[in-house]
This record gives C-alpha cells, sequence and structure tokens, in this order.
C-alpha cells in the first residue's frame, strides 16, 4: 500500500479516536426519558395489568355447613335459679340451674358449658371446666343447665363464666352465662342483677375518697351516677371521680369518688349509688331515635325532635301532667339506657 493511501486512513483513525476521548469526558445530558417521574398524574392513567382470573375450584367451593360457620347460633335466656349477689356462708354448697332455649336453626350436637373466666382469678367455687348438655339439643328445645358449687371459705365476692362451645371446642360468641355470690360479711349489694362492692377508703388532699367496683352488664362504657355520700344524715355530692384503667374495658368496673369534707375518723357513713348509663352521645343518632320511639309508645303526647352533635334534642312537646324536668329527665335515661339501684354500701372511716 503506498503512503497516500495510508496517511488517509491514519487520520480517520485519529479523528475517530479524538472523538472517543472527548465523549468521555463530557458529563452525559439527560434525555427525557431520563427525567425524574412527575408528581402530578398524567391526565391519561394506564390501566392496571388484568391479573389472571382465579379457576372456579379455588373460589367457588364452599366448604361443607357445621357450627364453626354459623353465625346464627344463639339460645334464649328463660330463667335462673340463685339470683346475682345471692349471700352464702363460707363453706356452703348450693346448686345453680340456667333455663335456656336453643333458637338456633340448626339442632347443637355435642355442645356444652365451659368455664371462660372468674373473679378472683382461678376461683371456681368447685364447678367442673365443662358442663355437659344433652347429646343433642333440637332448634327450639328448652334445657337446663345445672351445677353444683361450694362457698369458698374467704369471705369475698365470687363469680364464674362460662361460654357455649360446640363438639369440636369452638367457643360461641355471645353466649355468657354467670355465677355471682357473696360470701361472708363482704360488703356487696345487688339490685337489677348488677352489684356494687365496697372496696376501701381514704383520706388525700383534704378529700375523703371511697374505692368500689360494679359488674356491669356488659363491657360498654358504662358509669355510675348520683354517688352520694351519706353521714349523720348529711348527704355529699363528689367533687371529682375517676374509673380504674385495669377494669375499664371489661364487664368489672371499679371507680373512686372523692368528697371535700371534713369529718373525725371511727364514724359510719353510705354510699348511695343512684343509676348506672352509658355516654348518650356515643352513637347519638341512634340513641335519639330509639328513645323517640320507645317514649312515644310510653307516654302518648311525649314527642321531640332529634338533634345533632352538642344537642340531643329539640321541639319538646310535653303531655298534660308533665313537666319539662320529668320529660328531660325520662329523654335522657332512654338516650344513655340508665339502670336505676339504688345501690347502697356501707363503710367505716379509716
Amino acid at each position: 500500500m503506498k503512503w497516500k493511501q495510508i496517511l488517509p486512513l491514519l487520520l480517520i483513525s485519529i479523528i475517530l479516536s479524538a472523538c472517543q476521548a472527548n465523549t468521555l469526558e463530557i458529563p452525559p445530558t439527560q434525555t427525557a426519558t431520563e427525567q425524574p417521574q412527575s408528581l402530578i398524574p398524567t391526565q391519561t392513567p394506564i390501566p392496571p395489568t388484568p391479573m389472571p382470573t382465579p379457576s372456579p375450584t379455588s373460589t367457588q367451593t364452599k366448604p361443607p355447613s357445621s357450627p364453626e360457620n354459623q353465625p346464627d347460633i344463639k339460645f334464649t335466656f328463660i330463667s335462673e335459679t340463685i339470683p346475682d349477689g345471692t349471700r352464702y356462708e363460707p363453706g356452703e354448697s348450693f346448686r345453680k340451674t340456667w333455663t335456656i332455649k336453643n333458637s338456633s336453626p340448626i339442632n347443637w350436637d355435642g355442645f356444652s358449658f365451659m368455664v371462660e373466666s372468674s373473679k378472683p382469678d382461678g376461683e371456681l367455687l368447685g364447678s367442673p371446666a365443662i358442663i355437659s348438655l344433652p347429646l343433642t339439643v333440637t332448634s327450639g328445645q328448652t334445657v337446663e343447665i345445672v351445677v353444683d358449687l361450694t362457698a369458698p371459705l374467704d369471705d369475698g365476692n365470687y363469680t364464674i363464666y362460662y361460654h357455649l362451645q360446640n363438639q369440636n371446642g369452638v367457643p360461641v360468641e355471645n353466649t355468657r352465662i354467670w355465677v355471682n355470690i357473696i360470701v361472708g360479711n363482704s360488703a356487696s349489694t345487688s339490685t337489677n342483677h348488677i352489684y356494687a362492692t365496697y372496696q376501701s377508703s381514704y383520706w388525700e388532699y383534704d378529700e375523703f375518697s371511697v374505692n368500689f367496683c360494679m359488674q356491669m352488664p356488659d363491657e360498654r362504657q358504662w358509669y355510675p351516677w348520683g354517688v352520694i355520700l351519706n353521714i349523720n344524715n348529711n348527704q355529699f355530692s363528689p367533687s371529682g371521680s375517676r374509673i380504674d384503667p385495669v377494669g375499664a374495658t371489661t364487664d368489672y368496673k371499679c371507680f373512686a369518688f372523692s368528697y371535700p369534707i371534713q369529718i373525725s375518723s371511727d364514724s359510719d357513713f353510705q354510699l348511695s349509688i343512684e343509676r348506672i348509663e352509658l355516654p348518650p352521645e356515643v352513637h347519638q343518632s341512634e340513641n335519639c331515635l330509639r328513645a323517640q320511639t320507645n317514649l312515644r309508645t310510653a307516654y302518648p303526647g311525649l314527642d321531640f325532635t332529634c338533634t345533632g352533635p352538642g344537642l340531643f334534642y329539640t321541639n319538646l312537646i310535653v303531655p298534660p301532667g308533665m313537666t319539662k324536668t320529668e320529660a328531660d329527665r325520662l329523654i335522657l335515661d332512654a338516650m344513655s339506657s340508665a339502670i336505676y339501684g339504688p345501690w347502697i354500701l356501707e363503710g367505716k372511716f379509716p
């Protein structure tokens, strides 16, 4: 090859090498595809990629009918012996019987009642862990649940809870029954199947505080009202109150009420609890409509209009012979599901 032919090839090679070197030295410029994605969505969203449809064998096959997937297993309470708060002497034996009806559309085959819990914890009064039912309890059948128990040797308030379970030992929701007794001289009282128990009292910050517990109808936000301290025929209203957080979300709730009084020690006192109720502002619209329906039937001529938060009702119409104060109490009691006692607890100043 001649030098005239070689020289152009060398020049082309040198130029190409220089271009490659320059390209490596210059920082790359971002192209449109390399820009960060905008936070503002595009007007025409990209539809998602459709997922494959599961085969019918994995989605349409239903499990066989069984108590575990029957949401309507329930019973109707008929009666019981040994009302809540019945007092027994230490060591005394007794028999508790509940009568219930199978309100389910199916039979109970191999069902039983099992101990759920007890208060105090672990004190079962000699109860078996499981109370057997007849082998089959047909739909609509009434059956008795019987258990023989013995009062403990120590004074106090005792409760055992049971729940219905199926033949596989699976608990059935909302099927609780219980037995509650008072042993010896425990300072407890029972009204309307709800008992209250005096716990203790003490002086603190120039106030007298009384602690007591109540077995409520259920685990909702029940609170005692009209809690009056009686001393030598003198009545004192509380200056404050609080709930023990330990049991606030259970049906066994404990409270402390404080009274700004000055009194000599070794004096007897009574604590009177007028009623328990739920906060009416929780589910207010439902509570008001329920109260309106019930009170219209019970008190012809009584009427009112339900309102929103901040005002329970308006446009009150009072029937003849009823005052506005009486009507207001009836409406608020109905809205808060009030249960009246009284429950009277006795104690002595420390």
